[in-house]
């Protein structure tokens, strides 16, 4: 008897596990395959052989840790990230992102080589692009690590050009891009991350939220996400007031019984209709603050609350949009504890209401 072969034209369904063999009344069934390796399956139900990968470029420090991320605005502004320890670099159109090229005016013929760009800027341990010299092409298109760096010259670190030919004109020379970070080595996968537009928020359960924006290629900022209304812990329940010296600007806060502790820094605290942030801790019962809305009066009251977000009580790992609100959980205090951003608010500042409640997911 002739062996028969199906003809299959879709492969969505994926790999499927062996204990769904000969289960042909499952939906997926007929889409489905035992194995597939190294191949991509389209949407439409097609499948072809996976992409291969090009090198672009060593990360900064390969004894060290690096994790890669996307930040895609669009199908035609797209980058990938590196992320390593306390610096974040870019790459676009299978290149690394550079500051503008400056002119090379000569290049010895030496061990190691040295390099004449005038009034470069760079600085010792830079990394530096070289392209378009002429003479001298065995440089061209190489990144080379900098040392003994002068106003004009600088040295390509390992580099012996002696057997190189002559340079004779031209070239460019341009430092890697890169900005600031403070996630370090140990946190980089534990980093969770959420892009809307030109905007991205990582987190971590150890550092205050950060809020990364891109105006253009060589145009990154990262900075720590200004909270200004919340979110809060629960109101006070003790009989211990609060007391401001000021309503408005910078005001000394005086608490009746012992509350601050150091760690207190950068934390938000409202009373008396008002919203501010601590800036400096004096004591147990008293901070410096500034508010972001004033306070309605000098008076003492106990109906106050402090941020959630802090170093003493922890700052989440999760974020996300839902419906245009962002949202962060997840706090080493308070694990299944979610909250939500007011509609709009996300970019300009993020006012973080306090539109809190508890998940029975303690994944969440």
């Amino acid at each position: 008897m002739a062996r028969v072969h199906p003809f299959q034209t879709n492969f969505t369904a994926g790999e499927l596990t062996p204990k769904l063999a000969g289960q042909v009344d499952f939906k997926k069934y007929n889409n489905g395959v035992e194995e597939m390796q190294n191949m991509t399956v389209f949407p439409q139900g097609g499948a072809t052989r996976r992409y291969g990968s090009r090198f672009v470029a060593e990360v900064k420090d390969s004894s060290k840790s690096t994790r890669i991320i996307p930040f895609e605005f669009n199908i035609t502004q797209s980058y990938i990230l590196e992320l390593g320890d306390q610096y974040i670099r870019f790459y676009k159109d299978n290149g690394q992102i550079t500051n503008t090229p400056k002119t090379i005016t000569g290049i010895t013929q030496a061990n190691p080589a040295v390099v004449t760009v005038s009034s470069h800027g760079y600085s010792n341990g830079d990394d530096v692009w070289i392209n378009s010299v002429v003479g001298m092409t065995q440089v061209n298109g190489r990144r080379f690590r900098i040392a003994n760096v002068t106003t004009n010259t600088f040295e390509l670190q390992g580099v012996n050009s002696t057997g190189y030919t002559a340079y004779a004109s031209a070239g460019t020379a341009a430092d890697v891009f890169e900005i600031a970070s403070p996630f370090t080595e140990s946190q980089l996968y534990e980093i969770a991350f959420t892009q809307s537009a030109d905007v991205m928020y990582l987190v971590h359960e150890d550092v205050a939220p950060r809020k990364l924006s891109r105006t253009g290629h060589t145009s990154w900022t990262m900075t720590e996400v200004d909270f200004k209304r919340g979110p809060y812990l629960d109101q006070n329940t003790t009989s211990t007031t609060m007391t401001p010296s000021g309503t408005s600007g910078s005001v000394t806060i005086t608490a009746s019984s012992s509350t601050f502790v150091a760690t207190d820094v950068g934390r938000l605290i409202k009373f008396n209709s008002g919203h501010a942030k601590i800036t400096n801790f004096s004591s147990a019962t008293q901070v410096t603050a500034t508010t972001t809305d004033n306070f309605s009066g000098t008076g003492g009251t106990a109906d106050w609350s402090l941020g959630t977000f802090t170093s003493t009580k922890g700052f989440p790992k999760s974020v996300s949009f839902f419906e245009q609100r962002l949202i962060f959980a997840g706090t080493t205090t308070f694990p299944q504890t979610i909250k939500a951003a007011g509609y709009a608010d996300n970019s300009n500042g993020t006012r973080v209401m306090s539109l809190a409640f508890s998940s029975p997911n303690p994944n969440l």
